[in-house]
């Protein structure tokens, strides 16, 4: 037996009082009959002395712990550093060849984030000091972070993925937000500045329903009659003075010339706005982007404060109507801010349950914008928040990353627990993203299967919501039930790839 100096006496005494071994009966961490034997000392170390075991050689360093004189072992082998920090090595014991004990020192051990994902997998859901940790995951803690988050969406989703599929209607481009990356919107100085009229986007509706799509996706920059002259001007030439109640008639127009469901992104609006839309859409949305409300992307961009676009959300939810949000990554917000925004999220959806769908969004730098030279997210960005925001929400929330972003990432998008690519357009590009053209839907569905998913088309209305009367206008009821199977996914005959 090897022992330090301190504990050579008693040891060999079997001393009894002197290791307070009565305390440690009362305090359970012995039984009350166990005796301490006395043992045969071989070697007594301190401070600096080495230990051979075989060929390894082991160094001895005092470390003062529970008792004065305490020593640890230090073994550097194989390019690491094992400590040992009890009081005695048992020499020649036969508990250990000498290859078994390098292969104990050596073998990987399980980190402790890993068990704190085993924790989560078996609650369901991550709470937020745990997703501080588990953004900043990489190495092997990634893949087992991504591991994890497609085991929860598996427990619900299966391998189902869905689309939505839909035609873009940009009713508007211009905004009274100046966003540091934004290349959709038109000051009314620029030629490209535009309202489309009744008639055009009557044409384009006749070209979506003849391309099979079920989604009619209304997107506009936020209130722009409020800054421009130039733009009231035009409303009151189409008969409104304000954009949302030509959204309005728009959806209306949508409803009574077509089969087809409307979907608005009107950006932040007020209660009773979201109530008089509520009317003619199947359901509506707006992305949070952040809860930071100091990003210099934002400033001077009035309806992108945090509390009107979170006021937003919890106007939707008060009213009862299917909604889409999520954040944008990468426009300067912190990890911390990112796990702050999905949670911010979280609290709404748990008091009213109407949150259908969050999409995570990657920033792309874009030229003649004042984050042309930005840094991008790179790709374990997204993964790790995707993954985070699964392991949030849980099981059941609908996950979605844009397919037309990072194309040549699906497939790691999907392992990282999405069960949705949102709307894709055979008719029209993404005007937010043109540069970015949406994927072929037949070529997408390759890719899902190559991974064992099934890609399924499903309306504007998630699954979870299509029956819902609280939450759905009648005027919907008949068209919906006509699109969809017992799954209440889009029927086979009337999906198109």
């Amino acid at each position: 037996m090897i022992v330090p100096k301190i504990a050579a006496n008693y040891i060999e005494r079997g001393d009894e009082e002197a290791i307070i071994l009565e305390i440690a009966k009362k305090a359970g961490i012995y039984p009350m009959d166990y005796k301490f034997n006395a043992c045969p000392v071989n070697q007594i170390v301190e401070e600096g002395d080495e230990v051979r075991v075989g060929k390894y050689v082991l160094k001895v360093i005092e470390t003062p712990g529970h008792c004065i004189g305490h020593v640890c072992y230090v073994l550097e082998a194989n390019n690491k550093v094992n400590l040992f920090a009890g009081d005695v090595i048992f020499y020649e014991s036969g508990n250990r060849k000498e290859d078994e004990f390098l292969d104990y020192l050596t073998e990987p051990r399980q980190s402790e984030l890993q068990d704190l994902l085993n924790i989560i997998l078996k609650r369901g859901h991550a709470k937020r000091n745990e997703a501080y940790q588990l953004i900043k995951a990489n190495g092997t803690d990634l893949l087992e972070l991504l591991k994890v988050s497609s085991l929860l969406r598996d427990q619900s989703k299966g391998k189902t993925v869905t689309y939505s599929r839909k035609v873009f209607i940009p009713l508007t481009n211009m905004c009274r937000n100046t966003c540091s990356y934004c290349t959709f919107v038109k000051g009314p100085d620029n030629p490209d500045a535009h309202i489309m009229n009744p008639d055009e986007v009557r044409a384009k509706l006749k070209q979506a329903e003849a391309s099979g799509c079920k989604e009619v996706l209304i997107s506009l920059g936020e209130r722009p009659e409020l800054r421009y002259e130039f733009t009231k001007k035009w409303l009151n030439k189409l008969g409104y003075k304000r954009m949302v109640d030509y959204v309005y008639d728009i959806c209306e127009m949508v409803i009574k010339e077509t089969s087809m469901i409307p979907h608005t992104n009107a950006g932040a609006l007020k209660v009773e706005e979201i109530k008089k839309l509520k009317m003619v859409n199947g359901s509506m949305g707006m992305m949070l982007e952040s809860n930071n409300p100091n990003l210099s992307v934002h400033r001077d961009c009035p309806d992108k404060h945090p509390m009107v676009r979170l006021n937003t959300i919890r106007y939707a939810g008060e009213l009862k109507v299917p909604f889409t949000t999520g954040i944008l990554i990468g426009i300067g917000e912190s990890l911390e801010d990112r796990v702050d925004s999905l949670f911010d999220i979280l609290e709404l959806h748990k008091k009213y349950n109407h949150i259908q769908e969050i999409i995570i969004q990657n920033f792309r730098a874009k030229k003649d914008t004042k984050m042309a030279n930005s840094e991008e997210p790179t790709i374990w960005d997204m993964v790790r928040t995707i993954a985070v925001c699964r392991l949030i929400f849980g099981r059941q929330m609908n996950i979605q990353a844009p397919p037309n972003l990072t194309p040549e990432m699906h497939q790691l998008f999907l392992l990282a627990g999405i069960n949705d690519w949102g709307g894709i357009s055979p008719v029209t590009p993404d005007y937010i993203n043109p540069e970015k053209p949406w994927p072929n839907i037949t070529a997408l569905n390759s890719v899902c299967s190559e991974l064992g998913f099934t890609l399924r088309e499903r309306l504007t209305v998630y699954p979870e919501y299509v029956y819902d009367a609280d939450f759905n206008q009648e005027v919907f009821t008949k068209r919906i039930y006509d699109f969809i199977d017992e799954r209440k996914l889009v029927k086979e005959e009337w999906a198109t790839c």
